[in-house]
């Protein structure tokens, strides 16, 4: 059985996918391939589902930027399945990690402007 996720390129040529969180909201994130997290989440919607927070980490952002940050936990459905996984919880912005993205085959066609996630389910 195959999964997919279908995206979009928006105007800004970021490429998006739809996330479904467990509560039922449903967000829209940009796949980030140098993220090598789960999902980073503004804080003020990570207080607004009350998602309880686990630990806190040290990232490196553009530049070189050492910013420490609180995670949470968060339980999504992604590719056929319930994941619970890590959040960082930043200022700003909604990115998708390769933590997610692994064993997947990720195609981007920026002319056609689609987005496709793919898993092939275990034997």
């Amino acid at each position: 059985m195959l999964y997919e996720v279908e995206g979009k390129v928006n105007s800004a040529l970021e490429a998006c996918v739809k996330l479904s969180l467990a509560s039922g909201e449903e967000i829209e994130v940009v796949i980030d391939t140098g993220f090598n997290g789960d999902l980073a989440l503004p804080q003020e919607l990570v207080q607004d589902l009350s998602l309880p927070f686990i630990t806190q980490t040290e990232c490196t952002l553009a530049g070189d930027i050492t910013h420490k940050a609180d995670v949470a936990a968060a339980h999504i459905e992604w590719l056929g399945e319930i994941h619970e996984v890590r959040v960082i919880v930043m200022p700003a912005g909604f990115l998708l990690g390769t933590q997610l993205l692994e064993g997947t085959r990720l195609t981007i066609d920026y002319d056609e402007r689609t987005v496709l996630i793919e898993k092939k389910s275990p034997l």
